[in-house]
């Protein structure tokens, strides 16, 4: 399903289409104030949303997720090149969004990347201790936020994110080649790490020790595949980290890179929006050159 979030459709506005993240519902958007450009936004749900148990990571996908999003983006806007992004999760959908249009003979022109690690090439030894090391730090975040906090959510809402984190992990792209490459691609990252939130927590702060997952940066750790499809986001992130992390090798130029003083998981939420918004509008200008 595709929504409109914001803006008013013109003829002469190219539409930006915002993809679900781990959650799969578009309102994890709903906070981002107006844009200066009044471009119109649109979000596109999850088709798993209202079935998150079949969201196998190895049946469907990070390939299977992308397909309906992709026919529904194609039918929408039945020509012209598209304009797509997504935070988190949704930034990897978006990147296989790109293969799939090409397929079909259109563009992805230009690319939103919110938070989210490059695929990774490999499956490493004991990447599932670390998958679960960082579904706990989740678990943990929830927990703290219990009775309507930022992130308790429902229990089906868990289980999307938990397959989509599943489905992120079994991802090994090849980069786009050139036909399926956007012109231009920009990254937001955010700078403050997650292992904040559950420093006082002693069972999980112990089980990362034990399973061997770095709380502190260390150089490359960002593209490091034993970092997994979680756990990359638990470091504070120092300047050498605000790069392109390695998705320079798969969208096959320098993107735009810009970051925010926030975690993953305040970006979108009241208190930080105004700075996630703030970083989509430069990353729009350029986007839009």
């Amino acid at each position: 399903r595709v929504t409109l979030l914001q803006g008013r459709p013109s003829p002469s506005k190219q539409p930006f289409y915002l993809i679900a993240d781990g959650t799969g519902s578009i309102a994890t958007y709903i906070h981002l104030p107006p844009f200066s450009s009044n471009t119109p936004i649109y979000g596109i749900d999850s088709p798993y949303l209202r079935c998150p148990d079949r969201l196998d990571p190895v049946a469907v996908g990070i390939p299977g997720l992308a397909a309906p999003i992709a026919a529904a983006l194609l039918a929408f806007q039945p020509a012209g090149p598209l304009a797509i992004g997504g935070f988190s999760g949704g930034a990897m959908v978006a990147y296989e969004v790109c293969r799939q249009v090409a397929a079909a003979g259109r563009r992805v022109e230009r690319l939103l990347l919110i938070d989210m690690c490059c695929p990774r090439p490999i499956s490493v030894s004991g990447s599932q201790e670390v998958e679960e090391a960082g579904w706990k730090v989740y678990e943990s975040i929830a927990a703290r936020s219990s009775g309507g906090g930022m992130w308790s959510v429902s229990a089906a809402t868990q289980r999307h994110l938990r397959g989509v984190f599943a489905c992120v992990a079994a991802y090994h792209p090849a980069p786009l080649a050139a036909h399926e490459r956007p012109a231009r691609t920009a990254i937001v990252w955010a700078k403050k790490g997650l292992v904040r939130r559950c420093e006082g927590d002693g069972e999980v702060m112990g089980l990362l020790a034990r399973v061997g997952v770095p709380t502190v940066a260390f150089e490359g750790f960002m593209e490091d595949a034993r970092m997994g499809a979680i756990a990359w986001g638990l470091p504070d992130k120092t300047e050498r980290d605000l790069g392109p992390n390695g998705w320079e090798k798969y969208v096959g130029e320098k993107p735009l890179c810009l970051a925010v003083e926030a975690d993953h998981l305040e970006m979108p939420m009241p208190g930080h929006v105004h700075l996630m918004h703030g970083a989509m509008e430069e990353a729009f200008a350029y986007l839009s050159k």
